[in-house]
């Protein structure tokens, strides 16, 4: 990655640097979902879906990562 690249797009205001990292997300998004397995990628569907009628539902990535170290 060239650093001059990032460091211009951390110097752009906030709502810009979000709409240049949802236009990296959907990028990325569009070609990886021909190499996502089908199965895969419905599963992927269905979470995200659950997910949005039910937002409260999920875990912190503090909680994630508890349970994933317990122990360590």
């Amino acid at each position: 990655m060239k650093l001059h690249l990032l460091e211009e797009a951390l110097s752009l205001p906030l709502p810009e640097r979000i709409e240049l990292a949802d236009e990296i997300y959907r990028s990325v998004d569009r070609e990886t979902d021909e190499t996502i397995l089908p199965g895969v990628l419905a599963e992927m569907e269905r979470r995200d879906a659950e997910h949005e009628a039910n937002p409260t539902s999920g875990c912190t990535i503090e909680e994630v990562e508890k349970e994933l170290f317990k122990g360590k």
